[in-house]
């Protein structure tokens, strides 16, 4: 018990300080810097006067302990709210930012109270992004792009397809990209595919003449 306390104090006040950052964090790191949602001056505004001089590499700092202080990474993201609206993110102990990035993003949670995924500058030209677009008020350009990127093999392009085309009443269509998308069998969305198919024909079923 005793030893376990001194390890997480230890990860706290010397290692959040360390500036160079461990093999297994490199890959985290890149993807904080690239989801432009990162602001070195609105982080190292929140920290304390002497927190300032120590912390030489800010980013590293909240992948470490910065979130769990709930220091926000920057404007667009909210590090309490995402937290408290989503619980089971706290108790997982997952860095949230990290978290909106690598599954929130694609689960349909939300970054802030706002929710405005297109000043994260690192998710542009995503499939995530254009289905985001889509629904607010870029329709046309929003999946002729998803098209593309399906055409291409994006997995997440047909699953956003079929997302986008069932919200529209179009079940047929939503259909269609699903069959598309199951033979990939790999993905973030595979596991979702059958319940996906199984709720898409019911429906479809259910509306035709």
């Amino acid at each position: 018990m005793r030893t376990a306390w001194l390890a997480r104090a230890l990860k706290r006040n010397v290692l959040g300080y360390w500036p160079l950052p461990l093999p297994r964090e490199r890959e985290a790191l890149e993807t904080l810097r690239g989801s432009g949602a990162w602001e070195t001056h609105t982080y190292r505004r929140q920290l304390g006067r002497w927190e300032r001089w120590l912390v030489l590499r800010p980013v590293l700092h909240f992948l470490r302990v910065g979130w769990r202080k709930r220091l926000i990474p920057g404007d667009a993201f909210h590090t309490t709210w995402y937290l408290e609206r989503y619980p089971d993110v706290a108790q997982a102990k997952s860095n949230p930012l990290l978290h909106f990035l690598r599954f929130g993003v694609h689960e349909g949670r939300l970054p802030s109270p706002k929710g405005v995924i297109s000043d994260f500058a690192g998710l542009h030209g995503s499939p995530v992004w254009h289905h985001h677009q889509a629904w607010h008020g870029h329709a046309g350009t929003g999946v002729l792009a998803l098209e593309r990127l399906a055409g291409e093999g994006s997995a997440d392009a047909l699953w956003y397809l079929a997302s986008w085309h069932y919200g529209q009443g179009q079940h047929a269509r939503a259909l269609e990209y699903l069959q598309r998308l199951q033979p990939l069998g790999d993905g973030r969305f595979a596991a979702r595919v059958p319940q996906a198919l199984a709720k898409c024909c019911s429906t479809w079923r259910m509306r035709r003449p």
